[in-house]
């Protein structure tokens, strides 16, 4: 709770954490959120679930899926395609020497953001980052060497209200 781990709070270790069906793939969900708004610091990267997949629709989706992730996406600027609560799945094998138009997750300035980035046309070396609520700003022909591309977003997944 708080994102405060629980040995800090006297809780005693998990050793018998379940263990994953046969078969299945573990997909960690980190303790980190990807602001699709202003931005969210990022120092704890711990996971705090594991989730498990079909190793069959993983390597559909990635073709490294013993590196991806879950993330919580935090903020509105991506509406109405990502909302607030969303998790997705990063994967960071997909990342910057591949760049293409997709919504990745990226730090820049030190905060860690998930965004719908493109390639600046006719400016090689730039990308344009895009928030699909336009009420929120979006930049054009940021240089790439101020961006740690961290993954591109394959998958969300989202709470039906």
């Amino acid at each position: 709770y708080f994102r405060v781990d629980e040995r800090l709070l006297g809780a005693p270790e998990r050793a018998n954490r379940p263990a994953l069906p046969q078969g299945l793939m573990p997909v960690p969900r980190l303790n980190v959120g990807a602001s699709d708004g202003g931005g969210a610091l990022t120092e704890d990267d711990q996971t705090e679930a594991v989730f498990a997949f079909d190793p069959r629709w993983l390597r559909r989706l990635s073709g490294s899926p013993q590196q991806l992730a879950l993330i919580q996406v935090e903020g509105e600027s991506m509406l109405p395609t990502l909302a607030h609560g969303d998790d997705i799945m990063v994967d960071p094998s997909d990342a910057g020497e591949r760049l293409r138009a997709g919504i990745y997750v990226l730090r820049r300035d030190g905060m860690l953001l998930v965004k719908r980035v493109q390639p600046t046309a006719g400016k090689p070396g730039h990308a344009d980052i895009v928030s699909d609520n336009q009420a929120f700003p979006s930049d054009a022909a940021v240089p790439l060497a101020g961006l740690v591309i961290v993954g591109r977003v394959i998958w969300s997944g989202r709470k039906i209200n």
